[in-house]
C-alpha cells in the first residue's frame, strides 16, 4: 500500500461527515414506543446501527415479534429528525474545504439516497464533493467495492492515491475489496480494526492526506 499523500479521499457519511446515529436510534426509540409500548435503550439501538441499519431492523423485529410495518414507520420516521437535528461533526466543513485548497478532492460513497443530499445542501457541503455514489445508483452494499471501482474508473483515479475514509469496518472492507487505502474514524472511541490509518478525530485525517 502506498502511504504517500492521498489526493482522492472517498467519505462514508452517517456516522463519518454527519452524526446521524444518535438522531436514528431517538427516531426507532421513539417509534417503539409509540407503536408497541416498547421501552428500548438508545445506546443498545445506536450499538446495533453501528453494524448495520439493516441489521439493527432485523434484530429489533426478530427481538420484539413487530410486524414488516415497523421499517416503514422508522424510516418515516428518522427523515423527519435527520433533517432537523442532524449535524456534520464540528470541523467536517473546515476540512473539506481544506482538502480541496491543497489541490485534493472529495467524493462520497453512501447507501443513502437523496436524504443524504438534503443534509448537505442544508449545511452547504455539496460544493465541495466532486462526485457522489448513493444508494439511488444501485450499485451493491459495502463491502462490494462496486461502487468504489466505478468512481474510480470514472474519473481516472489511480488505487496508490485514493483512500475510503469511514466509521465501519464495512468502509474498511470495502476499500481493501477496492484495492485502496482505509481509515477507520472513531470520533475518540477505541477500536479494532484492519484499517490501513485510523482517526480518533476528523484533523487526524490531515496528516495522512495531506501532510501538513
Amino acid at each position: 500500500m502506498n502511504n504517500g499523500i492521498k489526493k482522492h479521499i472517498i467519505w462514508d457519511f452517517d456516522g463519518t461527515l454527519f452524526d446521524t446515529y444518535s438522531v436514528q436510534a431517538r427516531a426507532m426509540r421513539d417509534v417503539l414506543k409509540e407503536y408497541y409500548d416498547v421501552i428500548e435503550d438508545a445506546a443498545l439501538i445506536e450499538s446495533k446501527m453501528l453494524v448495520t441499519m439493516s441489521h439493527a431492523l432485523k434484530f429489533f423485529i426478530e427481538e420484539r415479534c413487530l410486524g414488516p410495518e415497523f421499517e416503514t414507520r422508522f424510516y418515516e420516521r428518522a427523515r423527519d429528525y435527520e433533517l432537523e437535528h442532524a449535524k456534520p461533526f464540528d470541523g467536517v466543513k473546515e476540512l473539506l474545504d481544506l482538502i480541496c485548497r491543497y489541490a485534493g478532492r472529495n467524493y462520497l460513497h453512501t447507501h443513502r439516497g437523496a436524504s443524504a443530499f438534503a443534509l448537505m445542501d442544508k449545511y452547504q457541503l455539496k460544493r465541495y464533493f466532486t462526485d457522489f455514489v448513493t444508494g439511488e445508483d444501485n450499485f451493491p452494499r459495502k463491502p462490494d467495492p462496486a461502487g468504489l471501482l466505478f468512481m474510480m474508473n470514472k474519473h481516472g483515479i489511480d488505487k496508490p492515491d485514493a483512500i475510503m475514509i469511514g466509521d465501519r469496518e464495512l468502509d474498511v472492507q470495502a476499500a481493501r475489496n477496492a484495492g485502496i487505502a482505509s481509515c477507520l474514524i472513531t470520533h475518540g472511541n477505541e477500536s479494532h480494526t484492519d484499517a490501513d490509518y485510523t482517526a480518533f478525530e476528523l484533523n487526524d485525517v490531515v496528516e495522512f492526506c495531506l501532510r501538513l
